[in-house]
């Protein structure tokens, strides 16, 4: 099965096992939103029905755990990698989230793993865009094709039909743009974008779009 469909099919199985609504007041199973929300606006205060459906200011000190999917298309190479991240987010303020996670890079006969860190300034509301930069380092496995030399005939040159593999360091920064839409008050899902600033060289560098799912905790 497709990475996307995977992760498709585990964003709907989550949002169905965590009460996901899209009332007003979607976050009730959150203390400090409910603190305020517990009563709800009455039905003829459109302006506070709006505020509790989009206010996310109980997200400051909120941490918990995600997942994420991506794919890296570079039509130039004839490849596509997809990736993988399994880590812990936590919220510093509402508007501001620190993040770290083992990842994981593949495609055409690469790799990638390593751990990769980031931080995320957003909007403290329920769909919430928002911009980040980050950046990982660890170790990069290639298939490379060798060139031989065959000296006894005016040194022509052939391919080897065995792929050589190499190990070495590997690292990356880039900034990010994307949007988070909390479906309750715990399970939060994202769409990304990041431009991968490698030490492979300018022609590996390209743009990764990504899915996040979350939940959180106190």
């Amino acid at each position: 099965m497709p990475l996307r469909y995977l992760i498709l099919l585990m964003m709907i199985w989550l949002a169905s096992n965590a009460g996901c609504s899209l009332r007003s007041r979607y976050a009730l199973d959150d203390p400090v939103y409910a603190s305020k929300y517990q009563e709800g606006a009455e039905k003829s205060d459109l302006a506070g029905k709006l505020k509790q459906a989009i206010d996310a200011r109980h997200t400051k000190e909120l941490s918990g755990l995600f997942a994420s999917g991506g794919v890296q298309v570079r039509p130039r190479f004839g490849d596509t990698f997809g990736s993988i991240e399994l880590g812990r987010e936590v919220y510093i303020q509402n508007y501001l989230t620190n993040r770290i996670s083992a990842s994981g890079l593949a495609g055409n006969g690469s790799g990638f793993v390593g751990l990769d860190v980031g931080t995320r300034l957003q909007s403290p509301t329920r769909l919430a865009p928002f911009v980040g930069v980050g950046g990982n380092a660890g170790i990069s496995i290639r298939d490379f094709i060798s060139i031989a030399t065959d000296r006894s005939d005016s040194e022509q040159s052939f391919i080897s039909p065995e792929p050589s593999r190499t190990v070495s360091g590997f690292a990356a920064v880039y900034p990010e743009v994307g949007a988070h839409f909390w479906l309750n008050g715990r399970l939060r899902l994202s769409g990304f974008g990041r431009y991968l600033v490698t030490t492979e060289g300018r022609e590996f560098d390209d743009w990764l779009i990504g899915f996040q799912i979350a939940l959180f905790g106190r």
